[in-house]
């Protein structure tokens, strides 16, 4: 700090702060499954890979309905061909 007095005016300059910016990576999501030919009725387990996230939820859906199933890993019971699953990462990145 610096204070200096001149002809009755005072002044004063404060300390110097640095500030760091951290860069915010994107968290990502992706589903992998050893299974892609399935018959009808046949379960499929599908995995989910998360990277840079922090405190995560999961929501899996199945022919986009959601499946209310939130763990890293979500077993399809397959009843037509085309049907789809995918999954939606919530994360709270620190």
């Amino acid at each position: 700090m610096v204070a200096t007095y001149s002809c009755g005016v005072d002044s004063s300059e404060s300390n110097e702060l640095t500030i760091v910016v951290s860069t915010v990576q994107n968290p990502e999501i992706s589903i992998t499954t050893s299974e892609t030919n399935v018959c009808e009725g046949a379960g499929v387990l599908v995995d989910a890979t998360i990277s840079n996230a922090g405190t995560t939820l999961i929501d899996w859906f199945y022919n986009n309905a959601d499946q209310s199933e939130n763990g890293t890993a979500y077993t399809a019971t397959i009843s037509a061909d085309n049907d789809a699953v995918f999954a939606r990462l919530i994360s709270t990145t620190s």
